[in-house]
């Protein structure tokens, strides 16, 4: 079973699918899932470059992990809606919702 995702790329909406994702990849995503969870709950001044740079992570896990590199990073932000951007992520890493990115 495939899942996908939409994304707005150029005012158009674009639909990119993935074959389900493996143990290797689910594991990952868990973990990048669970570390943004933890550090979001007690997020102080000096833990958000940390934070940023785990939301690359998964930007990034999200493209060349699950998706193959049918986009680019910068298709992806400019592709979600940026109420649903945190949402989208832990959905995508955690191999979820395929819906997740668009308002419903």
């Amino acid at each position: 079973m495939t899942k996908s995702i939409t994304l707005e790329i150029n005012g158009e909406e674009k639909r990119y699918h993935r074959e389900n994702i493996k143990g290797r990849q689910a594991r990952k995503g868990i973990n990048l899932t669970m570390k943004v969870s933890a550090l979001a709950n007690n997020m102080k001044v000096d833990k958000i470059e940390e934070f940023d740079d785990l939301l690359d992570q998964c930007e990034e896990f999200i493209v060349n992990d699950l998706y193959g590199k049918q986009f680019t990073k910068d298709e992806l932000l400019d592709g979600v809606d940026g109420d649903k951007y945190v949402e989208f992520l832990m959905e995508q890493v955690a191999g979820t919702d395929e819906t997740s990115g668009k308002k419903k």
